[in-house]
């Protein structure tokens, strides 16, 4: 990174920045992380931050204001033909680091049981309308708790049954099946469309169990059951990125019929936003950093779960 008269940036520079934006949500990591976000999602030769000097007025450049007198600029071969919107995601990419500092410093009140799951959920659903996503979701890296979601909230899904139903739903889109698909079969006929296409009976019995007891609790709600299906696979990829990277889960993945982005917190819990096709990960990067403060706030402040009456199993309960 360099600065408007061709220094580069300093350590105690970036240290200042850090400051400037928020010393609690805002590190040299995260400022790294944008700059390289601004040169993909602008398809541009270089990115910097600069402090000082007179704004610049090549027309080979794009900036944005960050605060204090610093800002973010996109360096061109050429001036961009396309100048109005990329400016336009480069303000959507700063305004969400704006929103996340002042998010990080509300404190939400205290709440009941139901009306702090309620509020989680309602923030997932803001999130995943900011984002773009299908749905936004909340597990942690073991217990089957399904802790938020955004969308109506059902009984049929719990993270140990979508890591289960996971590979058979990969198998079913290998197979031309993807969730939209799937949700349109009509439940009479699953097993025989399944086994016409070509999936394993297994896969095929499994998969059919699963459309029945999404469609049961939605009421037979098509688009509500392919949203559950395409959740499954995401909190599968989160759980997964978990797994390669204990605490540090940062996965972004995409495809024609399935996108996840996955964001981890706390240690153990992790945020997923799930997409039915390709995406703008700079919109959803920017979502994510609004929103993850107060999602973070919120899960931390749950109640406890109760285990299973057979006491088998454990359940991870929220940590302070």
């Amino acid at each position: 990174m360099r600065t408007a008269h061709g220094g580069a940036i300093s350590a105690q520079m970036v240290a200042r920045l850090q400051f400037t934006l928020s010393s609690a949500s805002v590190n040299e990591g995260r400022l790294l992380r944008l700059l390289e976000l601004v040169q993909r999602e602008l398809q541009s030769e270089d990115a910097r931050v600069e402090i000082g000097g007179r704004d610049p007025d090549d027309e080979r450049t794009i900036w944005c204001e960050l605060p204090r007198g610093w800002r973010v600029v996109a360096l061109f071969e050429s001036p961009p033909s396309d100048r109005a919107e990329k400016l336009e995601k480069l303000e959507l990419l700063i305004d969400s680091l704006h929103s996340a500092v002042d998010r990080a410093s509300e404190t939400p009140p205290a709440l009941s049981d139901v009306a702090a799951t309620r509020r989680l959920d309602d923030e997932l659903e803001n999130l995943a309308a900011r984002a773009d996503a299908v749905c936004a979701l909340v597990v942690d890296d073991k217990s089957p708790v399904l802790w938020g979601m955004s969308g109506p909230r059902q009984s049929a899904l719990d993270a140990d049954a979508a890591i289960r139903s996971a590979p058979d739903l990969t198998v079913a889109e290998e197979h031309g099946l993807d969730a939209k698909a799937l949700a349109a079969i009509p439940q009479d006929s699953v097993v025989a469309d399944l086994a016409q296409k070509g999936v394993s009976n297994d896969a095929v019995r499994r998969l059919a169990r699963l459309l029945e007891r999404l469609r049961e609790a939605h009421h037979g709600h098509a688009n509500r059951v392919a949203d559950d299906l395409l959740a499954c696979r995401a909190i599968a990829a989160a759980r997964q990125a978990h797994k390669e990277h204990p605490g540090h889960a940062h996965e972004t993945r995409g495809g024609e019929s399935f996108g996840v982005v996955v964001r981890s917190f706390a240690t153990i819990y992790l945020v997923a936003l799930a997409y039915d096709g390709p995406f703008s990960q700079l919109k959803a990067e920017g979502a994510l950093a609004h929103a993850m403060p107060v999602v973070e706030q919120l899960v931390l402040a749950l109640p406890p779960v109760d285990p299973p009456p057979e006491g088998a199993r454990v359940l991870k309960f929220p940590r302070p």
